[in-house]
């Protein structure tokens, strides 16, 4: 059995959705591959999504699918803002990662009229001109070594300076940059033939410095900004409006900031499109809980509660990647036992730690209430009465009464009462109800404690 949800291998461009699915991400990517291929107009979108998402894992997998599976012309270029934002200038890192990117067929006059460009654009500090006057510059890469490796440090200073204090300077530079772009998107393409687009995917925006990040912001929209050159932002747009308060004030309208930036938002659904409309990470559970060896008997259960949870609570692939491993943690006999209320209220507490720790410690208190419970889990009255057999469902009304049982120190539910006495056997050493909570942490949640997540 394994500890962690397997990640398969991603060869970066050489990797689509395929079948290795379990979001169902396919349709998503089709729409935003015809989206850039369509529109000629500079386009800057924001796949935005919270922390644990699975932002990254769409991207990945989207610069491969265009050409591989949406049969897209664009060139993709997957740039990772956070894995770059220790460097000063963020124009160094995205021309070198494109320039990397690009095939060698376009390695031509056009890119190195960008890269000369840009070497004109990027203020290159006093440590880069080191490393260059030194042959030392294994640590940078991009347009501005082109255009320093050949200078002393004092001319590189020198020059930089005097270039900068230029006004007309900077925007012939800039323009010439942005007519280099041009002209690359039209390389190698026959008369009267569409222009093949370039789309940068920068991913991890949110994570990086403030400055950093809306340095590249700046320079996606003044330098980038022609046609058939397209942006896709990796984000939450709510982090994002962090750094630009952190940045310029809190009394700044940070969305009205990013508006300057951003074109189109796009989410990634939560549910499926097919006659289920179920949420995605019940489908990536099953997946990864089959995958890691988990037992079937632990699926079924552990089910029953995330069928419930999933349409109430907000669970992310990271939540999900956490509460895998927890489950294979703890033996499963716990779940197949006679004494099946273990299993049930296992199930319970590692939701409540994962999707709402408040519960988790009201629980541990004595302080819960079985009308929390019920909204927790989404169960509604008509879940719970059983002459309604449109609505009735077996598993939210055992979910409440075994909480209620709980709750009530064994008084209630008064029909099920001795039902749910024996589901906690007492030869695992409870004496009353209320201790539930409290062994279920001590024997089963927390015998472990996970130390590494996977990330």
């Amino acid at each position: 059995m394994k500890l962690h949800p397997p990640d398969p291998e991603i060869d970066l461009y050489e990797t689509g959705f395929g079948a290795a699915d379990p979001f169902s991400r396919i349709e998503t990517g089709k729409s935003l591959s015809d989206l850039v291929e369509r529109v000629e107009d500079p386009l800057v979108v924001a796949l935005d999504g919270g922390w644990g998402s699975g932002k990254t894992w769409f991207l990945k997998r989207w610069v491969g699918a265009h050409r591989l599976e949406n049969d897209g012309r664009a060139n993709t270029v997957y740039f990772d803002a956070f894995a770059h934002d220790f460097m000063d200038d963020p124009l160094i890192a995205l021309t070198g990662v494109i320039g990397d990117r690009l095939p060698q067929k376009d390695e031509t006059k056009a890119w190195s009229k960008v890269k000369k460009a840009a070497a004109r654009l990027t203020r290159p500090v006093v440590r880069i001109g080191l490393a260059a006057a030194t042959g030392g510059a294994t640590e940078f890469a991009g347009p501005v070594m082109d255009a320093a490796v050949e200078a002393t440090s004092k001319e590189i200073e020198a020059a930089t300076r005097a270039f900068w204090s230029r006004e007309d300077g900077k925007r012939a530079a800039m323009e010439q940059f942005r007519a280099a772009l041009v002209e690359l998107t039209n390389t190698g393409v026959m008369e009267h033939e569409d222009p093949v687009p370039l789309v940068v995917v920068v991913d991890e925006l949110d994570r990086c410095r403030p400055d950093y990040a809306l340095a590249l912001l700046e320079i996606i929209k003044h330098f980038f900004s022609v046609p058939n050159v397209h942006f896709v932002l990796g984000v939450s747009l709510e982090a994002l409006g962090h750094s630009v308060r952190a940045r310029y004030g809190t009394g700044i309208d940070a969305d009205r900031y990013l508006r300057k930036f951003i074109s189109i938002s796009l989410q990634l659904p939560e549910n499926s499109n097919d006659h289920n409309n179920k949420p995605f990470v019940m489908s990536y559970f099953h997946q990864m809980a089959t995958r890691m060896g988990i037992g079937s008997k632990t699926i079924e259960i552990f089910d029953r509660h995330l069928d419930l949870v999933a349409g109430s609570q907000s669970l992310t692939m990271r939540d999900m990647n956490q509460i895998l491993s927890r489950l294979a943690l703890v033996k499963s006999s716990v779940f197949s036992r006679s004494a099946w209320g273990w299993g049930e209220a296992l199930s319970s507490m590692i939701l409540f730690r994962f999707a709402e720790p408040a519960m988790e410690r009201k629980a541990l208190d004595g302080n819960l209430t079985v009308g929390e419970v019920r909204a927790f889990y989404g169960i509604s009255s008509d879940m719970l009465d059983e002459d309604k057999k449109d609505t009735f469902k077996r598993s939210a009304s055992v979910i409440s009464s075994l909480w209620e049982f709980v709750i009530t120190n064994g008084a209630k539910p008064e029909k099920y009462r001795d039902q749910f006495s024996k589901g906690f056997d007492t030869t695992w050493g409870i004496d009353n109800a209320r201790d539930v909570p409290h062994i279920v942490l001590r024997d089963y949640l927390d015998k472990f404690i996970l130390l590494v997540q996977k990330q």
